[in-house]
């Protein structure tokens, strides 16, 4: 939990002495090096968010965020953050200002969204991941801490996961950041602030919208009641339908088709750690928890009922030497104090780790770039491993994520060792024992309740084998999206195996359209056919939808767009040229390449009448000895039959290339051909009886106007259409 007066120091939190308490005294207690360890919680504030840079982007980033707070407030005027304490992200409510244009600068995608809760709150949060990266990936959802702990707080995690290869929702719970503080009709009274049953109601209906998809839409639960028994008395499900009719809110995961419903993991952080730690005992759905500061088993009065957590699925606990409101030790603590619930995971069977951090507070896990809220260093470096290596282990099946949760790099980490007072660059704290009780590949289990002592305490700890010398998540998310991050490809066996690069993704989702040279090899009419198909099966499954536009003077109009192949009947104008193209929109929003192609629609040989009874220009213009003859098959119903040797025929045209279409018949006559007055060509109409055949294409050298000639050499040459491009 986290509490702040903005600009200033900590406001009084609610009574969790549990997160700082002290235990019994033990004679190697050293008041000098206690001091020496208390002092590193300036760390992250004196070395990174503390700087002049940092403070000058967090000043400007955050007079940003209030010209978009109030345009929001325009657009979106039901949504009600009246008295949220970090709606305005400025200073310790802005979590890290860095990440903000992640998207923008390349490294991801960073979508907002909102969507109704069970009790009719709307709710804000972000979509992370990458365009790079496999076609189905886990997913994970991220539970804030309370008050003082809007989603921004989180992006060290979530773009962490997202270069890993995740979909990751982050969200603010209700009553907190952009939230609403209220629900809606019979369920619109406010919200207390710190009630714990929000944090377990908030991950559920988070992980509702995560696996949400266009065949099966969000909708909020109801019959529903909240964590605490409360019954809700509305369906909310109308205010979510009328939200997405409006465009305000999303009807579903808009990266529904990347995510892959059996894999998924949860995260929380304070009071967000208790919400995830109940959750992930009742839901089937969560494969895998991480819980900051920390994993709960129930029995603690200060987060709510008292009732029993069962242990369910692997859960990694983090926690730290100080709490909520950091103060020195006069005494050594518990040794075990902070590792309860990983113990009570090993007693249930369920594999479990727990990592405390020397020197670290309650605020490892969420950046604050205010001194009131202080943390060290490399902490949150160490954080951001360790739940990757989680999750990959337990959520994604990665083999080579056991070798990076028995890794040795934090006993010796060198810029923690650089700015240490003792120049100790062992990151696990020296009063909590950090422990690790997890089966391995092979059927074998390793077991160690002191990490910190290294491979001379726990014999399976070893060198990670990652080429990375000093690990930073903040390198990582820097990375450009479409190349696979350093840190990633240095570690074997990581995210990066079996994802397929973007170009080779983009490659895979390639179409088929399928659209008639002419319009008359297809119709007898300018109504043709046009369609779109997956040219691999395999890659259906990838697509979320497809799009089918036509070219329209200088812009593109979309025909179709939706979930299914398009297939349509388009109808053109006679004499005209039309250009196609087609993709397929692959899961995330990943758009395949463009797949062109073009239609004319032919002239008809017959003369037409407009307003008034005034006739068109004569083109194509038959003189010395033509007839009009009735034919259902053919193009408009007609054809113009050459009556003697000696009839011709000129049409006038502008482009390269001129179609000739006209009918095959056993007794069918012959013609010669010339192009603005060159080289003639002889074509026969003779053969099986067949309509609306193109009997010559002729190209000029260049685009134009031009004029085609045809002389009958006989009788029974018989012209239907012309057509140009």
């Amino acid at each position: 939990m986290t509490n702040v007066r903005l600009g200033g120091p900590i406001v009084a939190a609610v009574v969790v002495a549990v997160l700082a308490g002290a235990a019994p005294a033990s004679a190697a207690f050293s008041p000098d090096a206690e001091g020496r360890n208390y002092s590193k919680i300036r760390e992250r504030f004196q070395y990174e968010s503390g700087t002049p840079e940092y403070q000058s982007m967090l000043r400007e980033r955050g007079t940003q965020e209030d010209v978009a707070l109030e345009m929001t407030r325009v657009k979106d005027p039901e949504r009600n953050w009246t008295g949220n304490l970090c709606s305005s992200h400025q200073d310790g409510c802005a979590g890290d200002v860095r990440f903000y244009s992640w998207e923008s600068d390349g490294f991801g995608i960073r979508r907002p969204l909102t969507f109704v809760a069970r009790n009719g709150g709307v709710i804000s949060g972000h979509l992370w991941y990458t365009r790079y990266g496999p076609a189905v990936r886990p997913a994970v959802v991220v539970t804030t801490g309370s008050v003082q702990a809007p989603e921004e707080l989180y992006g060290f995690i979530a773009t962490t996961l997202a270069k890993r290869g995740y979909v990751v929702l982050t969200y603010d719970v209700i009553t907190q950041g952009r939230s609403d503080n209220r629900g809606e009709g019979a369920d619109a009274g406010y919200y207390q602030t710190q009630a714990p049953d929000q944090f377990v109601d908030g991950t559920v209906d988070a992980l509702d919208f995560m696996l949400s998809s266009p065949a099966n839409p969000y909708r909020p639960r109801f019959p529903a009641q909240k964590a605490d028994g409360t019954k809700l008395q509305q369906d909310h499900a109308p205010k979510q339908a009328r939200r997405v009719a409006a465009g305000l809110s999303a009807a579903y995961n808009p990266a529904s088709g990347m995510v892959d419903p059996t894999r998924v993991g949860i995260i929380g952080h304070s009071l967000g750690a208790y919400g995830v730690s109940r959750v992930a005992a009742d839901d089937p759905r969560v494969k895998a928890v991480v819980a900051y500061d920390n994993l709960s088993v129930g029995g603690n009065s200060a987060f709510g009922p008292a009732d029993p957590i069962p242990p369910r699925v692997p859960a990694l606990g983090m926690s730290n030497d100080y709490g909520l409101t950091p103060t020195p030790y006069q005494s050594e603590p518990d040794v075990g104090g902070k590792n309860l619930a990983s113990a009570a995971f090993s007693k249930a069977g369920v594999d479990s780790m727990q990592v405390n951090t020397r020197g670290g507070t309650h605020f490892e896990y969420s950046y604050i770039p205010n001194p009131g809220f202080p943390a060290t260093l490399r902490g949150m470096d160490m954080a951001a491993w360790y739940t990757a290596a989680w999750l990959d282990r337990y959520v994604k099946g990665d083999p080579g994520a056991e070798a990076r949760l028995l890794t040795t790099r934090w006993l010796n980490d060198g810029r923690a060792k650089e700015i240490d007072p003792d120049g100790d660059g062992n990151l696990l704290s020296s009063y909590y024992r950090s422990r690790i009780d997890v089966g391995r590949d092979g059927g074998r289990r390793v077991t160690c309740e002191d990490l910190r002592g290294g491979p001379a305490g726990c014999a399976a700890l070893a060198p990670d084998g990652c080429r990375v010398s000093a690990y930073s998540y903040f390198a990582e998310a820097q990375t450009k999206d479409g190349a696979a991050p350093p840190e990633t490809a240095s570690c074997p066996s990581q995210a990066s195996a079996g994802a397929t690069p973007y170009v080779a993704w983009r490659f895979r989702l390639r179409v088929g359209l399928a659209a008639p040279r002419l319009a008359s090899d297809a119709s007898r009419s300018s109504t043709f056919p046009v369609s779109v198909s997956v040219r691999n099966s395999a890659s259906a499954s990838l697509v979320d939808a497809y799009e089918l536009q036509v070219r329209v003077g200088r812009r593109w109009r979309t025909l179709r767009t939706g979930l299914g192949a398009p297939r349509v009947r388009f109808r053109g104008v006679d004499g005209r040229a039309y250009r196609f193209r087609a993709r397929a929109v692959g899961r995330g929003g990943i758009p395949g390449p463009w797949t062109e192609a073009r239609t004319v629609v032919p002239r008809d040989d017959r003369l037409r009448r407009v307003r008034g009874g005034r006739r068109l220009a004569v083109n194509p213009r038959f003189a010395g000895g033509w007839a009009r003859r009735a034919a259902r098959a053919a193009w408009r119903g007609s054809l113009t039959v050459s009556l003697r040797a000696g009839a011709t025929m000129t049409f006038r045209f502008t482009g390269r290339r001129v179609y000739v279409v006209g009918r095959r018949s056993p007794a069918g006559g012959r013609a010669r051909l010339a192009l603005d007055g060159g080289r003639p060509h002889t074509v026969s109409l003779r053969g099986r009886t067949a309509n609306r055949r193109v009997i010559a294409v002729l190209r000029a050298a260049r685009g134009g106007r031009h004029t085609l000639r045809l002389d009958a050499l006989g009788p029974r040459v018989a012209v239907d259409a012309l057509g140009a491009d």
